[in-house]
């Protein structure tokens, strides 16, 4: 099951099946969403990076092997917002690695070498009007390079944020929001100065991510929300036991934050009750959230079979 693809219609029903020979990991991404003829996704197994078509044809020059392995998730970037989409992602002997919708390796990329040849996470990072590209080990290293590949800084003791980005910034922002390993909120800049944004430890296990201006943090079970300069704006228990991966997602003007915990439970709270109060839960092994209209549309499965409900947002 684990090698192969399924692309399903709205009802659930399988439309086709491609096996692709390896276990596929969970980084799809959708390209060319406007153009019906092009639309495809893209996503990397162990040793290869792909792109099929929602006809389920394999696009031209693809797969691309990968002899040394892929050592991280696949990034699908489009930095200028034109659909000119660079594929990049580490390999297993810690080479950075950038290659067009064509299949080549991207013209002028400078193959830079990683200092942690472990599986590492890549995400797409501006700040200031500037291109960034953020590759970060569990270990703590985070190395940052422009968009041609060139070094820009390194940072030790920031925390991995698991699948999440470690340096939180965007376009008009004038630093990265991380955390350290100690626990504390900081921000950095690119120059890699750390400023302290509080004084308070959230522990160092932490996960984090920016949304309409606000930063989102999960940590032990608890939620905390801060604004963008940092000062805490609400702390609530939302688990009993620890929290593994969260989605957060705008219905109808108000956010709400979808999460998986260790008990193998999927829970959804709400802004409009001030993330106090579980709006669903159900029990799974894996989610998505997708915005449908003035619902949410849960997807959810346990492994052996998917599922789909509409919640109904919560009324103003």
């Amino acid at each position: 099951m684990y090698d192969n693809v399924y692309l399903l219609n709205s009802e659930g029903v399988i439309v086709w099946k491609k096996e692709v020979g390896d276990a596929v990991n969970g980084d799809f991404q959708l390209l060319w969403s406007g153009n019906k003829e092009k639309r495809s996704m893209a996503f990397s197994t162990s040793d290869g990076i792909y792109i099929i078509g929602l006809d389920g044809k394999m696009r031209a020059s693809f797969p691309i092997s990968v002899r040394a392995g892929v050592a991280s998730n696949l990034l699908v970037a489009d930095y200028d917002n034109n659909q000119k989409y660079r594929l990049i992602f580490c390999d297993s002997k810690g080479i950075l690695n950038n290659y067009s919708t064509e299949g080549k390796q991207t013209e002028g990329w400078l193959k830079p070498e990683l200092r942690d040849k472990d599986q590492s996470g890549v995400f797409f990072s501006p700040l200031g009007g500037n291109d960034y590209l953020v590759v970060s080990t569990p270990g703590g290293t985070v190395q940052v390079f422009d968009r041609k590949g060139k070094p820009v800084v390194n940072i030790d003791e920031i925390q991995s944020n698991k699948e999440f980005n470690p340096l939180q910034g965007g376009r008009e922002a004038k630093f990265w929001t991380a955390f350290s390993s100690d626990g504390g909120l900081i921000s950095v800049n690119s120059n890699g100065d750390v400023n302290p944004l509080s004084e308070k430890s959230y522990g160092e296990k932490v996960l984090f991510d920016v949304h309409d201006n606000r930063i989102f943090v999960v940590s032990e079970g608890k939620l905390i929300v801060f604004d963008e300069a940092g000062k805490e704006l609400s702390s609530d228990k939302i688990s009993e036991s620890s929290v593994d991966y969260f989605q957060l997602i705008t219905v109808g003007g108000s956010t709400y934050l979808m999460f998986h915990n260790s008990d193998n439970m999927i829970g959804i709270v709400a802004e409009e009750s001030g993330y106090k109060d579980l709006l669903h839960k159900t029990e799974a092994s894996s989610f998505a959230g997708v915005a449908d209209k003035n619902n949410i549309l849960l997807i959810t499965s346990d492994g052996k079979a998917i599922v789909s409900e509409t919640i109904a947002a919560e009324k103003d």
